[in-house]
């Protein structure tokens, strides 16, 4: 498969959907075990004896879009934090 530059995939594999959380490929494995992600699995039809046979593939895809509500659903209070550093964690800040 050809992979073309401008096209952004919607689903991603553990290692994808771990760089797009910031965060370990566990910790994807975690949100899926406790249904905080769920996986896409998409059909794969297989050849048996000469039949056709309609399974799932086996690898583990997340749609981007639920990475999205998840971290939209991480945010305390519902409301994004603000960018602007409060005083008392201002390292640059004198005392």
């Amino acid at each position: 498969m050809t992979k073309r530059p401008d096209v952004v995939p919607r689903l991603l594999d553990r290692g994808g959907a771990a760089a797009y959380l910031s965060c370990s490929t566990d910790t994807v494995d975690r949100l899926i075990a406790t249904g905080a992600l769920s996986v896409v699995r998409l059909p794969a039809a297989r050849h048996r004896n000469g039949a056709a046979v309609v399974a799932s593939c086996r690898r583990i895809l997340v749609d981007r879009l639920d990475c999205d509500r998840l971290v939209d659903s991480c945010h305390d209070d519902g409301v994004r934090p603000s960018r602007t550093p409060s005083p008392s964690t201002d390292r640059g800040a004198t005392r």
